[in-house]
């Protein structure tokens, strides 16, 4: 089964933490005519950085294809997308300051300020008519949390994640 979900994703969400909300960020692919990064493996793993932008594709597993291309164009030269062929695969794209590669992954080592200066997120997406996936399969949006600021400690992070099937009400992002 081909599962095809093809994302506009401005996500202008984490990275606008500490932004006044009028703002937003237009990232775009290292490559102009487009980009894309996989990663065989079962467990997430890989990881590669879209330019100097502070964004990362992370998370990538069983064959996942995350990348920016050039088909629906948004703000830039391009829209996030991300292709599978099984329902196992999975691929992020993150916003992570200060970002560290540890092991195959990208971890962020500071933080874009209090989860209460936050006044509102969003992202847009679509999804290609020709896709194969159950329609209520979309992007979801996460933010981590760290209770005292300090990303060295792992023990008292949390996340706040918006997957519209799983949060009812159909609630606008």
């Amino acid at each position: 089964m081909k599962a095809s979900i093809r994302q506009i994703t401005v996500l202008t969400l984490a990275a606008m933490l500490a932004m006044p909300a009028a703002q937003a960020a237009v990232v775009t692919a290292n490559n102009p005519a487009g980009d894309t990064y996989t990663y065989a493996g079962g467990s997430p793993g890989g990881g590669a950085p879209v330019g100097t932008s502070g964004w990362y594709y992370n998370n990538v597993r069983s064959n996942a294809v995350i990348g920016i291309d050039a088909d629906y164009p948004r703000s830039g030269n391009g829209s996030v997308s991300f292709t599978t062929s099984n329902s196992n695969a999975k691929a992020d794209i993150e916003y992570l300051p200060g970002a560290v590669k540890v092991g195959d992954l990208y971890a962020s080592t500071s933080s874009l300020g209090l989860f209460s200066a936050l006044q509102s997120m969003s992202y847009d997406w679509y999804r290609d008519s020709a896709s194969t996936a159950t329609s209520n399969q979309h992007p979801s949006l996460r933010v981590l949390l760290d209770k005292d600021g300090d990303l060295t400690t792992f023990g008292d992070r949390g996340g706040l994640v918006f997957e519209r099937v799983y949060n009812n009400g159909g609630y606008p992002v």
